[in-house]
C-alpha cells in the first residue's frame, strides 16, 4: 500500500516537473460527448456545460475580457497539472469518483507549432485576486513549480485563508483560443479505474492511483 501510493506520487511529479504539458479535465461522461462530437475541446461557449463548477464563478469568468473582445468562454482551459483541487473537492464531497475523471495531456509546443492559436498564461484562476497574467508560454518558470509538483498542496491544519492561498498557486491556467483536437493528445492520466471511454483514445494513459484523493 504504502509503495503504492509512493508510486503514484512519484508518476505525477515526473510529468509535471517537464513543465511542458498542460492537462484539460473532465469527466468520463463529458469525454464521451467530446468523442460523439468531433472529437475536438471546444472554447466553452461552442462546447460543453461543466454542471460541476460554481454557478458564481462561470460567470465571473464568462464577462471575463483578455485581448479584442475576447472572454474566457472563447478559449478551452488547461492546468499546469492533473491533480487540481476543484476536482479532489468535487471527490470529497461524493458528487463524483476519482475513477470518473480524466485529465487529457498535451504538448503545447506541439499545439503551438500545429495550430499557432492564440493564448493566455496566468498564474492562477484569471477571476481571482491577485492572479498575474504572464507575458507568455516561455514565463511559466515564474509559476511556483514545488507547489505544482506536490501531491499533497496545502496542509489541514493551515488557516482557511493559507489554504485557499496554496489552492489558488495550482489553479495556474493556460487558455488556448482554438478547438483542440484529441488528435494531438500526448497521454491522458487517470485513475487506476477509469471510464471505459479513455479505451477510445489512440495515445498513452498514465494511470496514477488515487488521482483525485485527497
Amino acid at each position: 500500500m504504502l509503495l503504492n501510493g509512493f508510486l503514484s506520487k512519484l508518476k505525477y511529479r515526473t510529468l509535471v516537473r517537464k513543465r511542458r504539458f498542460v492537462y484539460h479535465i473532465l469527466s468520463g461522461d463529458i469525454l464521451e460527448s467530446v468523442l460523439q462530437n468531433g472529437k475536438k475541446l471546444q472554447p466553452r461557449r461552442l462546447g460543453y456545460v461543466n454542471g460541476y463548477a460554481n454557478p458564481s464563478l462561470v460567470e465571473n469568468r464568462s464577462a471575463f475580457i483578455i485581448d479584442y473582445g475576447l472572454s474566457l468562454n472563447d478559449a478551452v482551459p488547461f492546468y499546469l497539472s492533473p491533480r487540481q483541487p476543484m476536482f479532489c473537492r468535487l471527490v470529497r464531497e461524493k458528487k463524483l469518483s476519482s475513477f470518473d475523471i480524466v485529465a487529457l495531456g498535451y504538448d503545447f509546443d506541439q499545439i503551438r507549432s500545429t495550430l499557432n492559436p492564440q493564448y493566455v498564461l496566468f498564474s492562477t484562476n484569471p477571476v481571482y485576486d491577485g492572479c498575474r497574467r504572464l507575458a507568455d508560454w516561455d514565463a511559466r518558470d515564474q509559476l511556483d513549480w514545488n507547489r505544482l509538483c506536490a501531491w499533497r498542496w496545502n496542509n489541514d491544519t493551515d488557516p482557511k485563508v493559507t489554504k485557499m492561498a496554496k489552492s489558488a498557486i495550482r489553479q495556474a491556467e493556460l487558455d488556448i483560443f482554438a478547438s483542440i483536437p484529441l488528435q494531438l493528445l500526448a497521454h491522458v492520466v487517470t485513475d487506476i479505474e477509469y471510464p471505459c471511454s479513455v479505451k477510445n483514445l489512440n495515445c498513452p494513459r498514465v494511470a496514477v492511483k488515487g488521482l483525485s484523493v485527497w
